[in-house]
């Protein structure tokens, strides 16, 4: 019997979401990092796929790859932590 590697599920809001059982942390990032066309860099949320809110300013025309990828290390650290404080496990294994 074959093992399917992706699930889909229904999101609380309705939505519906593919996830790959394999991997169920890095399917659930929701911050991403991104080399816009002028060299800059975008932390953004792969949900929406607006720039991430830091501080009230949106996360755009960052100079540095590192420290976007800082940025979005702890953005994503902090969205797990709320989540795994509401009783909501990553990749939809509640």
């Amino acid at each position: 019997m074959a093992t399917l590697r992706y699930e889909v599920r229904r999101e609380p809001d309705g939505t519906w979401t593919v996830f790959d059982v394999f991997t169920p942390l890095m399917a659930t990032l929701r911050y991403e990092v991104r080399r816009e066309p002028d060299g800059t860099w975008t932390v953004f949320d792969v949900f929406t796929g607006l720039p991430a809110i830091v501080a009230g300013h949106a996360s755009v025309d960052l100079p540095d790859m590192e420290y976007a990828e800082d940025l979005a290390a702890i953005l994503n650290a902090e969205d797990l932590k709320q989540r795994l404080s509401h009783g909501r496990l990553p990749g939809g294994f509640a």
